[in-house]
């Protein structure tokens, strides 16, 4: 049986997380796919693909996190998402940043999702949405 209040407690949460991604916040994911996915769960921040130099992609981040923006590590919770997100953590740090990194977001969404990676952020949204319409 599907407990009703508890997906939809998990929804909320969900729906202020994405809330809160597309107000000052930059996000650096690691391809197109992910901040696709994102993009349909209508988050509307700004995207830094983890392609390419990565001092560039550490300038870009911190160009438009200027002001009180901070800066999102959203990579996969594989053992490569997680080796990227101890790489730049301490490119950040080598820059002065690190306390502009937003560190809780991530787990935040992956406890609240489910998810191992970050491009099936939509789908597994979309089958609790299921489960809530189902039950």
């Amino acid at each position: 049986m599907v407990n009703a209040s508890r997906i939809e407690s998990r929804l909320n949460a969900l729906r202020k997380l994405f809330e809160s991604l597309s107000s000052g916040k930059v996000l650096i994911v690691e391809g197109k796919k992910d901040a696709h996915a994102l993009r349909l769960l209508g988050v509307k921040a700004y995207f830094v693909l983890a392609q390419g130099a990565n001092e560039g992609i550490v300038s870009r981040a911190l160009e438009q996190a200027s002001g009180n923006k901070s800066v999102v590590l959203l990579f996969d919770l594989d053992a490569e998402g997680l080796r990227k997100t101890r790489f730049f953590e301490a490119l950040f740090r080598a820059e002065g940043a690190s306390p502009r990194l937003d560190r809780v977001t991530p787990r935040k969404l992956e406890r609240l999702l489910g998810y191992r990676f970050v491009e099936d952020a939509y789908s597994k949204y979309s089958e609790l949405m299921e489960e809530i319409n189902s039950g």
